[in-house]
């Protein structure tokens, strides 16, 4: 299973009048663009995650290079707009990440994050996330964040199995 959004894509390029894809620079909205870019970019198109965050901090008043990057990511997405996140494996292949670093910051507050993986695909993730309290062991600060990393989990689990009609077996974090 492949979702790619194709038909997104040819759509969002048409809309933005990049069809052609003309040097020429479009009378829309530079947010509604970067909106469109954001929405592939957190749904099935990974790859231009960081473009489209360097993009979104130059919404307001974009200068011409910002102009020219947008038009980059835009050509980019019509050369592979087939591509996407490619499911493969086994339904119940389910599996979370979590690592912290404990009292890295100033007042002994632990970063951490995690990453959940459908199919070997990254599906969610969570990085840099400063835990909200001061933990006293190691061991506490990593409970922490596995325990966010299994609700996550829970939670797409459950959605899947509605969706899909379907049960998992027993989850997995590493």
């Amino acid at each position: 299973m492949t979702l790619a959004l194709e038909n997104y894509i040819d759509k969002m390029l048409k809309r933005f009048g990049y069809s052609d894809m003309y040097p020429q620079r479009t009378p829309m909205v530079t947010k509604e663009i970067v909106g469109s870019l954001l929405y592939l970019a957190n749904t099935v198109r990974p790859d231009i995650g960081y473009a489209v965050k360097v993009l979104s901090r130059h919404q307001i008043n974009p200068t011409d290079e910002e102009w020219k990057m947008m038009k980059r990511v835009c050509r980019y997405l019509k050369l592979a707009k087939s591509l996407g996140l490619k499911f493969e494996g086994k339904l119940d292949d389910l599996q979370g990440f979590s690592d912290v670093s404990f009292a890295d910051c100033k007042g002994s507050i632990t970063t951490g994050g995690f990453v959940i993986k459908l199919y070997g695909v990254t599906v969610a993730c969570k990085k840099n996330h400063k835990q909200s309290f001061v933990t006293l062991l190691t061991c506490q600060a990593e409970y922490v964040v596995m325990s966010k990393a299994y609700q996550e989990m829970v939670s797409l689990q459950n959605s899947l199995s509605f969706i899909l009609s379907d049960s998992f077996s027993p989850m997995t974090i590493w």
